[in-house]
């Protein structure tokens, strides 16, 4: 499919129910068996994205995040989400560092002997921040302690001219980053209406000039990860689009290699926030875009240590499989509609039952 007729991640009508574009979309298998086993309603709502407004049929309401099980209590998660702890990773913009913080957490746990640098960075002072968020001094005393740098006032579209010189230059060598990440990348707007209709454009050429520098710094093989809400107006920026065109007279092509479900609770304790703002938002609907370079590596021991994100060959959730990384397919929406159409009526019957028992 060309990028000029790649759908959007909108509902579309299919034969019995509407659905979402699944044409490249992947989730954590830990996710996709919190939705399925666990019969978690966010979490299926994270990987099927339902619209109850256009299926009459599906009668089950969202829930919030936090009810998500997994979240309830402390879990022994797996998942590495394209995160190894042997790799370079720089993220960019993150609001309150609770991202990093769960990132750093994740690295930690990784058993690969040899550790990679994280660098955390904001546009903001440090002051901003421990005003703006009331936890933010903690969360940073935890990051120095897991070993990550955070760096203020860094401008993610001149990463390379507003980072300090003792970070691209670690041990007296250029240091490539493997990931560069940016969640909900968007202008600084009044009021927290972050990445609305009339501020499209302004956040579009923000993108362009993000990737366009990022990949100064980034490794032949690394990745840039964006964290984005695929629902109307936020679809039509068309991030796969943007980034390719971004890239197409500079250097090697960019390839988008596919979208990934956000989990927050592979992320504890991330919570995204409105550009300063402690206000949480909704985004259930929200997916991690996967850009990877078309560029040889002569350096055949990263590439072998440094996997892709998304796998060359996917191998289906209903597999026997270790593959962290799944699709979501037609199959498993209907499956995970069906179990929990049938959950949701079980417990409607048993409370009438229950208020009948009453009388």
């Amino acid at each position: 499919m060309s990028a000029g007729k790649r759908k959007q991640d909108v509902i579309i009508e299919q034969t019995s129910f509407p659905t979402r574009d699944i044409d490249r979309l992947y989730a954590s298998r830990e996710t996709v068996k919190c939705a399925l086993h666990r019969q978690c309603v966010p979490c299926a709502y994270k990987v099927c994205c339902f619209d109850v407004a256009l299926d009459s049929e599906f009668t089950v309401p969202n829930q919030r995040p936090e009810n998500c099980p997994r979240l309830s209590k402390i879990q022994n998660s797996n998942a590495t989400l394209g995160y190894f702890q042997s790799i370079n990773v720089l993220t960019v913009g993150d609001g309150d560092f609770s991202f990093s913080l769960g990132l750093a957490r994740l690295l930690r746990k990784r058993k690969e002997g040899k550790r990679g640098q994280l660098i955390v960075t904001s546009y903001e002072t440090e002051q901003t921040l421990k005003r703006v968020y009331p936890e933010f001094e903690n969360t940073l005393m935890e990051l120095n302690s897991l070993g990550a740098i955070a760096c203020f006032e860094i401008d993610a579209t001149r990463l390379s001219e507003t980072l300090p010189a003792s970070v691209l230059k670690r041990n007296g060598k250029g240091i490539e980053f493997h990931r560069i990440i940016w969640n909900f990348p968007c202008t600084a707007i009044d009021r927290g209406q972050d990445g609305q209709n009339q501020a499209m454009e302004d956040n579009k050429n923000l993108v362009r000039d993000f990737v366009s520098n990022a990949r100064k710094i980034l490794h032949t093989k690394g990745e840039i990860h964006m964290c984005h809400k695929t629902k109307p107006p936020f679809n039509q920026w068309n991030l796969p689009d943007l980034v390719e065109k971004a890239c197409k007279n500079e250097g090697p092509a960019a390839i988008y290699q596919g979208r990934i479900v956000l989990d927050r609770a592979l992320l504890p304790p991330y919570t995204p926030r409105k550009a300063l703002n402690r206000k949480s938002f909704p985004c259930h609907d929200a997916c991690f875009y996967v850009f990877g370079f078309d560029a040889a590596c002569e350096d055949k021991e990263t590439e072998k240590l440094v996997p892709k994100t998304i796998p060359a060959i996917p191998v289906d959730f209903m597999d026997e499989s270790e593959e962290e990384i799944v699709p979501i397919t037609e199959k498993l929406i209907w499956t995970i509609r069906s179990v929990h159409l049938s959950s949701h009526a079980s417990n409607h019957f048993n409370k009438k039952v229950k208020k009948w028992k009453r009388r």
